[in-house]
């Protein structure tokens, strides 16, 4: 054999071994370690707003259809919706390293809004929304001075009703704020265009080698409607080194009967939920109609689904698991 032919032989037989080495760890099953690290808490904040000229002036809370708008305030805080759900870095190509900061996560705009009204229209349902919601606390406000004139404040409630009072005064100011400028824009002699629009931001909370909890702000890149499912990105599209995203294999995957889930419990419930908790893993079983048996309140929409080995399968919704190959067809949006 020639000595460039060895050369050549040589050469093709490292590569060939490398790529082996390189398809066998990409494909090698996660640890419960790198399951958990895959996992993250997804903060979304929803509000709806109501722009003029493209401009934020006012929000609200949501719409009954095209015939009302609910809770119109001049205060974005009072009409963001805050949910805290799973998600888990991802790469988008199956054996590279293509995650470049992606996380895919559940996405709903609660309330929704109609797309369909003309300005005139938009301008009416903002004064009958504030008009609505100053007669109701205008009532709460004369039932509590009721109750202050007949019963007194005894000094163990007095901070319980002085709150009370001082919500139902912020709130009535919010609203005759909301009420004054679309009054203003309205009798404007200026020509201005009214639009209804839902806004959200997202962030990731994770916990990094030392188990310091690290919150990372993020951006949409796509979403899915039919699955309810989004992709996000980190801003400067790189992938923190405490997180594993998950591999997309280059097969389609069966969903076997024993699974397992990295999730943070008691995400969705008021009270009880937090997103500093690092997630744990959570066994579960999938029955012939496809429904998984693990309960919402330790696997949350969102959380990553592996088989008993290891290997990533998809990703929970609701009492379904979304395969990863509905996903992989997400992240190619």
């Amino acid at each position: 054999m020639k000595p460039h032919t060895k050369t050549i032989v040589g050469a093709t037989t490292v590569l060939i071994i490398a790529v082996a080495a390189w398809c066998t760890w990409q494909t090698w099953p996660s640890s419960a370690s790198s399951m958990r690290r895959t996992a993250i808490v997804v903060e979304q904040l929803t509000w709806h707003e109501v722009t003029v000229d493209n401009r934020p002036v006012l929000y609200f809370d949501s719409a009954e259809g095209d015939s009302a708008l609910i809770g119109i305030t001049s205060v974005r805080d009072s009409a963001t919706h805050r949910r805290l759900t799973m998600g888990f870095w991802t790469n988008s190509l199956p054996l590279l390293p293509t995650c470049r900061g992606r996380v895919v996560a559940p996405y709903t705009a609660e309330g929704g809004v109609p797309h369909s009204l003309n300005d005139s229209a938009i301008v009416r349902l903002c004064r009958l929304s504030a008009d609505l919601q100053l007669k109701r606390l205008q009532t709460q406000k004369s039932e509590l001075d009721y109750y202050i004139r007949v019963h007194g404040v005894q000094d163990n409630g007095y901070q319980q009703i002085a709150s009370l009072a001082n919500s139902i005064n912020h709130a009535t100011n919010a609203v005759k704020s909301a009420r004054h400028i679309i009054d203003s824009l309205a009798t404007d002699k200026r020509q201005h265009h009214f639009a209804l629009c839902t806004k959200a931001t997202f962030t990731v909370t994770g916990h990094d080698d030392e188990g310091k909890t690290i919150r990372l702000p993020m951006h949409l890149v796509s979403r899915d409607s039919t699955l309810q499912m989004a992709v996000l990105q980190t801003t400067d599209r790189s992938t923190p080194d405490w997180a594993k995203p998950a591999k997309l294999q280059l097969w389609n995957a069966s969903t076997p009967r024993t699974i397992l889930t990295a999730a943070t419990p008691a995400l969705g419930v008021r009270g009880i939920e937090s997103d500093t908790v690092s997630p744990i893993i959570v066994q579960g079983t999938v029955q012939a109609s496809g429904c998984h048996n693990m309960s919402r309140l330790l696997a949350p929409d969102g959380a990553p689904v592996y088989t008993s080995r290891g290997h990533f399968i998809g990703v929970v919704s609701g009492k379904k698991i979304i395969s990863r190959r509905e996903i992989s067809k997400l992240l190619k949006k």
